[in-house]
């Protein structure tokens, strides 16, 4: 049976993490085989806590994080932060919005890129997921 639980990313600094919420995020590292995430590659300035969030998470070789995304043209940055910590990423799909609006937060004609994320291995190279579509 699926367990569910909130994730607050902020938890773990670009500096490492500590006291309860270290003890908190290892728990989940042992007992997590997929974390999912959805539309939160947007904010340059938290990149660095959601990677070093995902990079302590996904320790296990059998564990993934799929990450949906409306493309906004930071992601590179991101993903180049995944791999400096060890973090394979690679583009699971990509598609494009219809015309009809999706939610307040995809437009028509935007795209979304799902991506696998995985402990070790090797990446698509920076951009590979443009050439998608």
């Amino acid at each position: 049976r699926p367990d569910v639980r909130h994730l607050d990313w902020s938890w773990a600094e670009a500096c490492g993490v500590g006291g309860e919420e270290l003890v908190a995020l290892e728990e989940l590292a042992a007992e997590a085989d997929v974390v999912v995430a959805a539309d939160c590659i947007y904010n340059p300035s938290s990149f660095p806590r959601l990677a070093a969030t995902l990079a302590a998470l996904l320790r296990r070789r059998e564990q993934r994080c799929l990450m949906a995304n409306a493309r906004r043209g930071v992601e590179d940055a991101f993903l180049a932060l995944l791999r400096e910590r060890g973090l394979g990423v690679r583009v699971c799909s990509c598609v494009r919005a219809g015309t009809e609006v999706h939610g307040p937060l995809l437009r028509a004609g935007e795209e979304v890129v799902i991506y696998e994320v995985r402990p070790g291995g090797a990446s698509e190279p920076p951009g590979a997921e443009l050439s998608r579509g």
